[in-house]
């Protein structure tokens, strides 16, 4: 979908491989992007899988080959060609099936190793020894996910969330004018929903418009002090992104507003500011940029 949304469009002065895949999704297209532990337990699934599939299973077997073959295809064609239309592909995702089959194959190589080893009642209580395990981690531990779940920002019916950053967005919302225009921390999400403001620039905007990462580009350098071309990617962007956003003055402020309309800004508590606050809690504290 991304390769027929982007291929007539033109860029120009910037990198876009770089831009879009590289600096701002490389979770969703580049294999590199994830930590070495993850390719290891994939591959050991993966070649475990593939081995007793070729005694087992042979179209499974065949199957994991092909995936194998497309995944070295598009690691190469991603990390070394840059070639878009492949990368849009994110064929590396395949993995899910790869080790879900694995496993698949690996509990039924258990069982049947079982089976052949251990007598007819031990292998029965080894099966009702595992229903108990299982039941047991879901009766432990599933309760400790959901308390953890239950504290998390997501919208659901008949449930009212909040933490300091809808309070912070809400009295946005409450104290300034629709018009006004904010700049906020690299991950501060909230204040569209909750504040129904604007902003200058968002990290997390959508990027599939070619014609509109430029400027996006340009603005993330300014406010965040960004450069798509060597700024730490992925997960680690936004945490570059606050130590840099917490870096401004008042004075800097008062000249965003002179130069780009800036009238707020939504900052850190711990980062204060000769400049008239709006409202405050704990963590965030919204102030009038406005000469």
């Amino acid at each position: 979908m991304l390769f027929f949304r982007f291929r007539d469009t033109s860029t120009t002065g910037i990198d876009f491989f770089q831009i879009f895949y590289v600096f701002r999704n490389p979770h969703h297209y580049l294999p590199t992007s994830f930590p070495v532990s993850s390719w290891y337990i994939i591959g050991g699934l993966t070649m475990l899988g593939t081995w007793l599939y070729y005694y087992k299973e042979r179209r499974l077997f065949w199957f994991f080959i092909v995936h194998i073959v497309l995944l070295g295809i598009y690691s190469y064609s991603t990390l070394q060609l840059r070639f878009e239309s492949i990368t849009t592909l994110q064929w590396f995702k395949a993995t899910i099936w790869l080790e879900m089959l694995s496993v698949v194959a690996v509990i039924g190589w258990l069982e049947k190793w079982w089976s052949k080893l251990a007598p007819v009642a031990v292998y029965r209580a080894g099966v009702v020894a595992l229903l108990i395990a299982v039941l047991a981690y879901g009766w432990l531990v599933t309760p400790s996910y959901a308390y953890a779940r239950e504290y998390q920002p997501y919208q659901l019916p008949f449930r009212d969330y909040t933490d300091d950053a809808i309070v912070i967005s809400k009295a946005a919302k409450a104290a300034t004018p629709k018009d006004a225009l904010f700049i906020h921390p690299c991950h501060f999400t909230e204040l569209k929903y909750f504040g129904e403001r604007s902003s200058f620039v968002e990290y997390k905007a959508l990027t599939h418009t070619k014609s509109f990462l430029k400027e996006w580009s340009e603005r993330l350098a300014l406010i965040y002090r960004l450069d798509y071309t060597s700024s730490p990617a992925g997960y680690q962007t936004c945490r570059y992104a606050d130590e840099q956003f917490r870096k401004w003055t008042a004075d800097d402020l008062l000249e965003f507003n002179s130069r780009y309309g800036i009238t707020h800004i939504i900052t850190y508590a711990d980062t204060p500011l000769d400049l008239p606050v709006v409202a405050a809690n704990d963590t965030y504290v919204l102030y009038d940029c406005r000469r």
